[in-house]
């Protein structure tokens, strides 16, 4: 009896402590006025205020234009018109789209910008058009006319000295891959690609020797005998 008394009574404990247990206070929900009273105390109205009129006042002058964002639109044809013959000089001119630019709905023409837009242009749109052409070159378009547009004159375009030795080494690893599809096969057909030439070169199979490459006089009895062996029945 003395033990279910005793278990009633931690019962009747553990109830009380939990019925005494005081919920947590709910925080007030925070507001603008709140937190601008905080950093008032914080960091003194003068600097707050002035805080709020700095982000408040509108940017001065025209917004930052996205240069290349703008520009890559206008130049995304210069590797083709190089590789389909097109591409010198290049088109459009660079005063053109630095002028449609500038002038664009994003802000007013300003010289500044133009000219800003003609120096990059000068300094890298020769370079991406010779990237494009690697690229399109060797697969999509007639080997001579990948070559041509490799041996590209940039004229006042800037090109850097790693991209031009880069270049010039696709430009001689191309023409060398022509020189020998047409030693062994003769002229390559006026539409056929690199890719295609190389693929040719790979199945080539060369022509057995033949004993009158090892004859030095062919007018000799022997040279006459080898020629006849050599030369095709009739039909």
């Amino acid at each position: 009896m003395a033990l279910i008394g005793g278990h009633g009574r931690r019962r009747a404990k553990a109830a009380d402590a939990q019925s005494s247990v005081t919920p947590a206070p709910e925080l007030p929900t925070p507001d603008l006025r709140s937190e601008l009273f905080i950093l008032e105390r914080r960091f003194g109205r003068a600097a707050l205020i002035a805080e709020l009129e700095r982000l408040r006042a509108k940017r001065r002058g025209p917004q930052k234009l996205d240069d290349w964002r703008l520009i890559l639109p206008h130049i995304a044809g210069d590797a083709k018109a190089l590789l389909e013959g097109r591409g010198s000089p290049l088109r459009p001119t660079d005063y053109s789209i630095a002028k449609q630019i500038a002038s664009s709905e994003l802000e007013k023409y300003r010289e500044p910008t133009g000219q800003r837009i003609k120096r990059k242009l000068k300094e890298t749109r020769a370079e991406r058009a010779l990237l494009g052409v690697i690229g399109q070159g060797p697969s999509g378009y007639p080997a001579a006319d990948y070559v041509t547009a490799l041996r590209w004159n940039p004229g006042r375009y800037s090109v850097s000295g790693p991209l031009r030795d880069l270049i010039e080494t696709f430009a001689r690893e191309a023409e060398a891959t022509i020189a020998r599809y047409r030693e062994r096969l003769g002229e390559p057909p006026s539409g056929m690609t690199l890719q295609e030439i190389e693929a040719a070169l790979r199945a080539w199979v060369p022509p057995p020797p033949k004993l009158s490459d090892h004859i030095p006089d062919m007018n000799s009895p022997l040279g006459v005998l080898v020629a006849m062996a050599e030369r095709a029945p009739d039909t």
